[in-house]
């Protein structure tokens, strides 16, 4: 029996989608009240967007995922700062820590948005270490 590379992208992008919903649906009750075709798709959905931006392991994927639901899908055109640089070529890890810390000041001062982009920044260069 020969299983192709396709099969194996397909499965594991099942697997990672089953995860992910059950951790959202379990961490977030509103989440979990939606419909399973509505869960579904917004997972896919998000994965795609994700994986357009350079977030491709299950944490970059996780952190777009729980952005996009707090914030709503195409939450990254908020900030061109954001955009850029998910749209850049550093590392993932520094992607996810400055969105992540983006998200958290945009969470708690929605009116703030140039805190937000403000402690992107701070975190971005923070991570200079990490790598270019």
């Amino acid at each position: 029996m020969q299983v192709s590379e396709k099969q194996i992208r397909q499965v594991a992008q099942a697997m990672l989608t089953q995860k992910l919903g059950g951790a959202m649906r379990r961490a977030l009750p509103e989440f979990d009240e939606l419909s399973p075709q509505s869960r579904a798709g917004f997972l896919d959905a998000c994965q795609r967007a994700a994986a357009a931006r350079g977030l491709l392991t299950e944490q970059g994927i996780a952190a777009y995922a729980l952005a996009a639901w707090f914030l709503e899908p195409g939450f990254e055109a908020k900030s061109p700062y954001l955009m850029a640089l998910l749209d850049s070529g550093f590392p993932e890890v520094r992607k996810v820590h400055a969105m992540n810390e983006w998200l958290h000041v945009l969470l708690g001062e929605p009116g703030n948005p140039a805190a937000a982009d403000e402690a992107l920044k701070a975190a971005f260069y923070r991570t200079g270490a990490w790598g270019a």
